[in-house]
């Protein structure tokens, strides 16, 4: 393992303290990401906030609790608290200051954007201080067009190259639940899959819907990871990739016509 991504949220809020001790010496080789934007609220629960006061406190806080400036920090979902229009555009941008502030400062080393619709960050074509570092949006074959497709056009926009555009839940959620039970991505394979696993071709398929350098994904049980982590070197079929797309493509343009 080279890469923790993690959140301020995460755990309770306690994640980045916990990473610290359990991790020790172990942090100092890996990359960390973290994310923030969602903050304690009543009862337990989170809510997000784009407010730049809180968004210092949360990263002056985060490299207190890891004993160490993150690699990467992005802000987390920014489209759960955005307005609609002018005043939406000034929200992200002054949050996105504050994240290009703290790499300046020696708080984080990249910043970046991570989203779970694209499409309502795009929507607002924020003027932002500077383009983020890093993009990080839902991958593989759950994924929408115009999920996929904003994603890719908002990279592009922002000069992001596909080493720093990152995927995120690909597989919707549990890679047990009905339509992993019902399909098998080992089709989008090239060649004879082998001993590969519908688990394993989904994760590596997710690396191409949309193309990305990397895929987070849960660490709670050792052997799925370690399944995973195999699935990195597998060879896909682009052609069948290219073609799928195109048929996303295609029922997207029926419903909206």
């Amino acid at each position: 393992m080279t890469a923790i991504d993690t959140a301020f949220n995460y755990l309770g809020f306690t994640s980045h303290a916990m990473l610290a001790n359990v991790g020790g010496d172990l942090l100092s080789g890996v990359t960390v990401s973290t994310k923030v934007g969602y903050f304690p609220a009543a009862g337990g629960r989170a809510r997000h906030s784009l407010d730049p006061v809180e968004l210092r406190a949360a990263l002056e806080q985060t490299v207190r609790d890891l004993g160490r400036a993150p690699d990467v920090v992005l802000l987390h979902n920014p489209e759960a608290s955005l307005t609609a229009g002018e005043r939406g555009e000034e929200q992200l941008a002054a949050a996105c200051a504050v994240l290009a502030e703290a790499v300046t400062a020696g708080s984080c080393g990249a910043w970046g954007i991570a989203t779970w619709n694209p499409r309502a960050v795009a929507t607002l074509d924020a003027r932002l201080p500077v383009a983020p570092d890093v993009l990080m949006v839902r991958s593989g074959l759950l994924v929408g067009h115009e999920v996929l497709a904003t994603g890719e056009v908002l990279a592009r926009g922002w000069g992001i190259p596909a080493e720093r555009r990152w995927g995120m839940s690909p597989f919707g959620g549990n890679p047990a639940s009905p339509p992993w039970r019902r399909s098998d991505p080992r089709l989008f394979l090239a060649g004879d899959a082998g001993e590969s696993t519908p688990v394993q071709a989904a994760f590596r398929v997710a690396f191409e819907l949309p193309l990305v350098g990397a895929v987070a994904v849960g660490t709670d049980r050792p052997d799925h990871l370690r399944e995973l982590v195999d699935a990195a070197g597998l060879a896909v079929n682009a052609e069948l990739i290219d073609g799928y797309r195109r048929l996303l493509a295609e029922r997207a343009a029926r419903q909206s016509g």
